[in-house]
């Protein structure tokens, strides 16, 4: 299987959807199997969608991402009070069709899908701004949650930026690519890699 779309509304510079006839300022990206660059000017969003699937599909990193108040979108008429994320996967094989198959979504062609939705409410205005995070399946995730096996299946790996290379390059320390190839061998299904810095000579 592999990440087919990507949606995320009022989720950091990414707002509200809107009506199909209007232009939207919502996440709608479709990706292909195989490797995914994103190349965008600072501030484009680029993090932003990394995230976002982070957050959508739990991963394998040293830091903890938590849900903020930064992270909802904040627009002319103020901060959002929700933001949702949703990841649509296709092509799962009969062996991914079993292990999710409660979950999957099957248009009218036939064609099954597995949609991952990440829901997150303000629920204070106020500090300490605490937050309610749901992770369910289907389109507009209303589904079932998963099972702890299933989210086993979905999660990624994330290689944090390579900030100082020169310095994290030096011979002894355990190299980023070292875990990018141990985390690619155990088969995990999406692997998030952020901006990796120059190494000057």
């Amino acid at each position: 299987m592999y990440l087919a779309t990507l949606t995320a509304e009022n989720f950091r510079v990414f707002g509200a959807r809107r009506p199909p006839e209007e232009t939207g300022d919502a996440l709608e990206l479709e990706l292909t199997p195989g490797v995914t660059v994103l190349l965008g000017e600072n501030d484009a969003g680029k993090t932003a969608v990394v995230d976002a699937i982070r957050l959508c599909l739990l991963t394998t990193a040293a830091d903890f991402y938590r849900v903020t108040k930064d992270d909802f979108h904040v627009g002319p008429g103020g901060r959002a009070d929700y933001f949702t994320i949703t990841c649509r996967f296709m092509e799962l094989s009969e062996e991914e069709q079993g292990i999710f198959l409660e979950h999957l979504t099957t248009d009218s062609r036939g064609t099954s899908s597995l949609y991952i939705s990440f829901r997150a409410e303000l629920m204070d205005s106020l500090p300490p701004h605490r937050v309610s995070v749901t992770t369910r399946t289907g389109p507009n995730g209303e589904g079932p949650t998963l099972d702890g096996k299933a989210r086993e299946h979905l999660k990624a790996t994330y290689l944090r930026p390579l900030r100082d290379a020169e310095g994290e390059l030096r011979a002894g320390r355990a190299l980023p690519i070292e875990r990018l190839l141990e985390r690619a061998i155990s088969h995990l299904p999406v692997l998030i890699a952020d901006t990796i810095a120059e190494v000057s000579s």
